[in-house]
This record gives C-alpha cells, sequence and structure tokens, in this order.
C-alpha cells in the first residue's frame, strides 16, 4: 500500500501545487496531501493505526474513520440495506469488501467532474445504481466474489464466483498445483467493454480522442472488426490460477483463460492482425531511439504464442482450444497449454494451434510475411468512444 501511495505522489504530484505535511489526527499520527490544483475537497490523508492501514480520500475522512473504529461514530452497520447486503455476499468472511453509495457521491462531486464521473458510472454499468457492495473472499484455495446491488429500486445479488456453481469441466482446467483459482461467471465481452470503455473515460479528452483515432487506424488498416471477430465470440466464465507459480514470487502474476464460445480461429486470426500491427509500431518506435537493442518489443512464437520481450520475457498470450490464455510469460502460457517440458501434461484439453504466419519473429526462429486474409471490415471509431 506504501508503494502505491509513493507511485502516485511521483506521478500526480510536484513541489509547486502539492503540498505534503505530517498530521496528527485522534491521537495518530498521518500524512496528508492537498494541492492546489484539484478542488479543495480533495484531501488524501494515510497512516497505520494498530495494524490497519487508512488511506483515505476527502477533507474529515480519516477523522470520521476513526471515531467510527473508536465506536464514537456512525457505521454502516447501522444501515438496514447495508446489514441485508453484507450477509448476502458473505461480508464477515470476506477478505475485501467494497461498498459505493453512487447517488450520494453523485450529488457531493463538484460540477467540473460530473461529465466525467458520470462516464466512469455509466461504462461500469451502474448508471441506474444506488449503491452496490463488492467482495471477495476465500474457500479453501477458491477466491469467491459476490456484489450486492439496488437498482431501479430493487435489490440484487450477483454470484460472480461461487464455487457451488462451478462447472465440472471449468474446474478441470485447474491444475492440481495451483495454490488459489476463481472461475468467474460474467459477460467477457461486456467485461471487456467495459474495461476498455472505463479506462477510456478515466483519460484527458485529447488522450482518449488520440486512442480512438489509433484504434480506428488499426481497424482500417488490418481489416479487424474487434467486435465481431473477437467481443462476439466470448463466452461467459473466466478462469484465473496462480500455476505455475512466478519465480520470483510477485504478486498478481496470475493465468487467465477467457472462454471462447464463438470461432476460435476468426479470434486468432483478428489477435495476430492486432498484434502483427502493435508490434510494426514498436519496431518503428525502436529504430527511433538512441539504444534500440533494449526497446520494447513484441514477438510472435512459431507455437503462434505472442509475447512482449524488455530485456526479460514478458506477458504473453495465445488462443487454444476454446480459451484465450493469458499469462505473466510465454514458458507459463506453455506449461498452462501443456506444450511444456514437465511431465505429465497439466492440462491435456488445451493444446496450442498452429499460428498464422507473422513478421513479429521470435528470437530462435524464423517467420514468413503475414497476409491479410480480408475478411473483416474496419471498426466504427464511434464503439470506441461510448460507455458500453
Amino acid at each position: 500500500m506504501r508503494g502505491l501511495v509513493q507511485q502516485f505522489l511521483n506521478s500526480y504530484t510536484n513541489d509547486e501545487s502539492g503540498r505534503l505535511e505530517k498530521v496528527t489526527i485522534a491521537g495518530h499520527s498521518f500524512h496528508r496531501l492537498t494541492d492546489s490544483s484539484v478542488p479543495s475537497w480533495v484531501v488524501w490523508e494515510w497512516g497505520q493505526v494498530d495494524d490497519l492501514f487508512i488511506l483515505s480520500i476527502g477533507a474529515g475522512s480519516s477523522e470520521r474513520i476513526l471515531r467510527a473504529l473508536a465506536g464514537d461514530g456512525p457505521t454502516l452497520l447501522s444501515d438496514t440495506w447495508f446489514q441485508t447486503g453484507h450477509r448476502q455476499t458473505q461480508g464477515t468472511a470476506a477478505r475485501f469488501e467494497l461498498y459505493v453509495n453512487v447517488a450520494s457521491l453523485q450529488e457531493r462531486i463538484g460540477e467540473s467532474a460530473q461529465d466525467r464521473f458520470r462516464a466512469v458510472v455509466d461504462s461500469l454499468d451502474l448508471r441506474s445504481s444506488e449503491k452496490s457492495i463488492w467482495t471477495i473472499g476465500t474457500e479453501g484455495r477458491v477466491y469467491t466474489c459476490y456484489a450486492y446491488h439496488r437498482k431501479d429500486g430493487a435489490d440484487m445479488l450477483a454470484r460472480i464466483s461461487d464455487p457451488r456453481t462451478y462447472r465440472a469441466e471449468h474446474k478441470r482446467l485447474i491444475p492440481a498445483e495451483a495454490k488459489t483459482y476463481t472461475i468467474l461467471n460474467t459477460n467477457c465481452a461486456a467485461l471487456v467493454r467495459r474495461i476498455r470503455s472505463t479506462y477510456l473515460a478515466t483519460q484527458r479528452l485529447e488522450k482518449r480522442f488520440e486512442l480512438i483515432r489509433g484504434w480506428d487506424t488499426l481497424a482500417r488498416t488490418q481489416k479487424v472488426n474487434f467486435e465481431a471477430e473477437v467481443l462476439k465470440q466470448l463466452g461467459s466464465h473466466v478462469i484465473i490460477h496462480d500455476h505455475p507459480q512466478h519465480p520470483l514470487g510477485l504478486p498478481l502474476m496470475r493465468t487467465i483463460l477467457i472462454e471462447i464460445s464463438g470461432d476460435s480461429d476468426r479470434v486468432r486470426r483478428a489477435l495476430d492482425r492486432t498484434l502483427e500491427y502493435c508490434a510494426s509500431l514498436l519496431e518503428v518506435a525502436a529504430a527511433k531511439r538512441k539504444m534500440p537493442a533494449i526497446s520494447l518489443v513484441l514477438r510472435h512464437a512459431p507455437d503462434g504464442i505472442w509475447y512482449i520481450q524488455y530485456g526479460i520475457y514478458g506477458p504473453a498470450i495465445t488462443v487454444a482450444d476454446g480459451w484465450l490464455v493469458i499469462s505473466y510469460s510465454p514458458e507459463a502460457v506453455r506449461v498452462n497449454l501443456s506444450t511444456g517440458t514437465s511431465p505429465p501434461p497439466l492440462i491435456p484439453s488445451l493444446k496450442s494451434a498452429q499460428p498464422q504466419p507473422s513478421q513479429a519473429r521470435d528470437p530462435t526462429h524464423q517467420g514468413k510475411a503475414a497476409e491479410d486474409n480480408g475478411q473483416t471490415g474496419s471498426q466504427d471509431a464511434a464503439d470506441q468512444a461510448r460507455p458500453e
């Protein structure tokens, strides 16, 4: 957490507008950050109280949190709706619980931020929500996830990851060596759209249109219709697990399998054309650098795996047997495809398909020039601009 705070300070503040000071709140030592370039209510405070690390945003928030902890202030546990949602989402056993009062936030945020706030809320499919609770918990080696919403005056529970609903064919894809895993029941296409739209909504207007123009150029020149060729081919399940373990034990280094319920070959062709285009852009950028040998590159291995390399091998992706497989390195993907060298095969049902020819070459293999199959047209840039 401290590392995240420091990264934020380095990225979004400067000596001219930001002011960092040590303060005492209810007898506890805190840091307070204010910035003259943002509204006065934007006050960041953080500090450790016993075994809790508290990070708050908003003037007076830390004081109210400390009063609640001391039993001297209002808490959510006195709210009837929250009590119901807390129970429905197994909040008592949760490791993480998030409560968002969308209606209250919309009232409090100033006019200058309303448009961006509405865009983020819309992209998260919360436009009709009054308030929501999300929880993440564990049952053995399984991570659970539930959400409870009040939308249009009605309450609803979403079982995003509930072990009691896992399908046997999905559980068979979890390696026995995995220490933790989860299977998400979600509309994969809608999930990708929300991630994309939320990211765009948080960007400055100029940056947003720059990204949209770049994507439209890719769609037109490579004839990639991402909506039809990729998103509409996705299914309703995402599997996440931690095998193989990262050699350095880095957190969040996981393997992700995204279900493809449609045409896997169509997804593979679209992915190849998209990443091939990105690889060519990186090559042009590297040629302009003073030290091109240490530039970021995107490579395509003979077994169909795409991966990022920046000195060491980075994140990798491929399409195999009805799944998009993503992991922290090409070898981690291979382990999950059962094409690695460690017997016995971990996931016999997943086999890597023959790759399409590619100009982005693997360091140890020669590739061939790509051929445009010309099956689909350009994606409409307007689809990228509006929240889904």
